[in-house]
């Protein structure tokens, strides 16, 4: 009997793991823009695709220090709320352009996504989505 419940235990233990690392998001590419960034990383910040478009953007400059630091604070995001407001983040990296979807409630921030790829007529939102705990405040400009 107890040989049967080591079995039992052994064989749950076996075909569990495997599932929860295959349910650990994927952060490479997040990590790559922080990589890629700094506190005085130049970035736009845009409330309409065609804003971005045409270059028309609600707030542009440096991203700051406590908004990197904000990005480096981040966790999955398994079950979102519902966002009132969604923004487009522009940043122009050392060695690349990179694209958030910034969804917010009264200008805080509650998650991002990293864009996976910019057409010319929209984009590819890429997951994870990640939750974040800062403001629009925290961009400099």
């Amino acid at each position: 009997m107890k040989t049967k419940n080591v079995l039992l235990r052994t064989l749950l233990l076996v075909l569990t793991v495997p599932v929860l690392i295959a349910c650990q998001p994927d952060y490479s590419k997040h990590i790559e823009v922080l990589n890629d960034i700094d506190a005085s990383t130049q970035y736009s910040l845009y409330e309409k695709l065609d804003d971005m478009d045409n270059s028309k953007p609600i707030k542009s400059g440096d991203l700051g220090i406590e908004f990197v630091q904000c990005l480096e604070n981040y966790s999955n995001e398994w079950n979102p709320g519902e966002a009132k407001e969604k923004y487009y983040l522009e940043i122009n990296g050392y060695k690349s352009k990179h694209y958030y979807t910034l969804r917010a409630n009264e200008r805080k921030i509650e998650s991002i996504s990293l864009w996976e790829e910019k057409f010319e007529y929209g984009f590819r939102d890429g997951k994870p989505l990640l939750k974040v705990s800062c403001s629009l405040n925290d961009l400099k400009g």
